[in-house]
C-alpha cells in the first residue's frame, strides 16, 4: 500500500472515529486509544524487568527469519512496510515517526502470529535493514516501546469518556507521564508528537461544542479559531477530514434521494474537485467490477454447497479449484473475509 493513499485512508479512519473520543478515538497508533495487551503474563513490576521478560520470550520462540518478510501472516500479504530506518553520518539510528510505523506495522499482525514470533520477525527486519550499531538501537528501542504498550494496556479507560472530558484530560496527561518514564524527550516527540497535537485539538474541540455558555454562531467560529492555531500539517489533515465528512454525508444523501451519477459528479467536483471526482468514479468502476465477481463466486459456490451428490471433500476441491481461477493471491485475504460475512448473512 502506497504512503498516499495510505494516509488517506487513516485520514478516513479518524474521521469516523473523532466522536468517539477517549481510547477508543484514534487508530491503532493513536495516543488516547489503549494498546492491546501484548500477551497473557502479570504485569512486570519494572521497565527493565518487562524487556527481560521480552527477550526471553522471543529467544524462546522457534521462529527464525533472515529478513523477517517471509512466509508474512495474511493479513501483511501484498502490503509494503509501513514505515522506514534512516542512519546518521556515524551510523547511529535517527529517531523519527517512521521507526514506531516499522513496529506497529508488524505488531499489526498479533493475533495472527504470537508476540514471540513478531519479536523475532522484526529483529531479523532490523538486523537485515540496517548496520550494526544502528540494528542494536533500534532493537534496544523496540524493547522498550512493547514494554511501554504493555504498561499503556493496563491503564483503565475513562467510563463516558464522551460527557467526562475533564477525566479524558487526566488520563491524557497520565498517558504523557507513563511516556515519560520509557522515552527520551526526542523520541516521545517523534513518535507521538503528531497524535498528541491531533488528540489536543480534538479535545479541545469536543469542549467547545460542549460550552452550555456558547451559541452556535460562537462555538463555530471558536473551532475555526482553533483550527487556525493548529501547525499547517494537521490543518490541511483536519480539512481533509471535514471534506470526508462533508462527502460521506452528501453521498448517503444522494443514495437516499435515489440521485443520478451527473449529480453525485457534480457533489465530488464541489467539495474535492475535479481530478479527485475522476480518481472516485475509477474507484466506483474497479469496486463494481470487484462486486460482480465477488457475487458471482459466491454464487456458484452456494451451489457447490448445497449439491449434495457431492461429497464433502468433492465440495471444497471444487471451491478451491474456482476460487484459484478466479482470484489472485492478495485478492483471496479478502475473499476469505467475505466469505464469513456472507455465510453470516451479513453481506447485502
Amino acid at each position: 500500500m502506497s504512503k498516499n493513499k495510505l494516509r488517506y485512508v487513516l485520514l478516513a479512519v479518524a474521521a469516523i472515529l473523532v466522536l468517539a473520543l477517549l481510547y477508543w478515538i484514534r487508530p491503532a497508533n493513536g495516543v488516547l486509544q489503549a494498546a492491546a495487551p501484548l500477551n497473557n503474563t502479570t504485569a512486570p513490576t519494572s521497565h527493565s524487568s518487562t524487556i527481560n521478560i521480552l527477550q526471553a520470550t522471543s529467544l524462546a520462540s522457534g521462529q527464525q527469519f533472515k529478513t523477517g518478510l517471509e512466509n508474512l501472516p495474511k493479513s501483511l500479504q501484498g502490503t509494503e512496510v509501513d514505515g522506514m530506518f534512516e542512519v546518521d553520518e556515524h551510523g547511529n539510528l535517527r529517531i523519527t515517526r517512521y521507526v514506531r510505523q516499522t513496529f506497529d506495522y508488524f505488531l499489526s499482525a498479533l493475533g495472527e502470529e504470537d508476540l514471540a514470533t513478531i519479536l523475532n520477525r522484526l529483529r531479523a527486519y532490523i538486523a537485515d535493514k540496517l548496520p550494526p550499531r544502528a540494528a542494536a538501537q533500534a532493537s534496544a528501542l523496540l524493547d522498550t516501546y512493547i514494554a511501554y504498550r504493555e504498561a499503556l494496556s493496563k491503564l483503565p479507560p475513562v467510563p463516558d469518556a464522551l460527557n467526562n472530558l475533564t477525566a479524558v484530560r487526566q488520563q491524557k496527561q497520565t498517558i504523557a507521564d507513563l511516556r515519560s518514564r520509557y522515552f527520551d524527550r526526542n523520541t516521545t516527540q517523534a513518535f507521538f508528537g503528531d497524535e498528541e497535537a491531533y488528540d489536543e485539538y480534538t479535545l479541545s474541540r469536543l469542549e467547545i461544542l460542549q460550552n452550555k455558555n456558547f451559541t452556535e454562531a460562537q462555538k463555530a467560529e471558536k473551532i475555526r479559531q482553533l483550527q487556525q492555531q493548529q501547525p499547517v500539517a494537521l490543518q490541511e489533515e483536519i480539512r481533509a477530514i471535514n471534506q470526508f465528512q462533508e462527502l460521506n454525508s452528501l453521498t448517503r444523501q444522494w443514495k437516499q434521494n435515489k440521485g443520478t451519477t451527473e449529480e453525485l459528479r457534480r457533489i465530488r467536483e464541489q467539495i474535492v474537485g475535479p481530478e479527485a471526482a475522476d480518481r472516485l468514479e475509477a474507484l466506483d468502476r474497479e469496486t463494481q467490477q470487484w462486486d460482480n465477481r465477488m457475487n458471482d463466486y459466491l454464487g456458484q459456490r452456494d451451489q457447490i454447497l448445497n449439491n449434495t451428490s457431492l461429497s464433502t471433500e468433492g465440495r471444497q476441491q471444487l471451491i478451491a479449484l474456482i476460487r484459484q481461477k478466479s482470484f489472485n493471491t492478495q485478492e483471496l485475504v479478502r475473499v476469505d473475509a467475505l466469505e464469513r460475512l456472507h455465510d453470516q448473512g451479513a453481506l447485502p
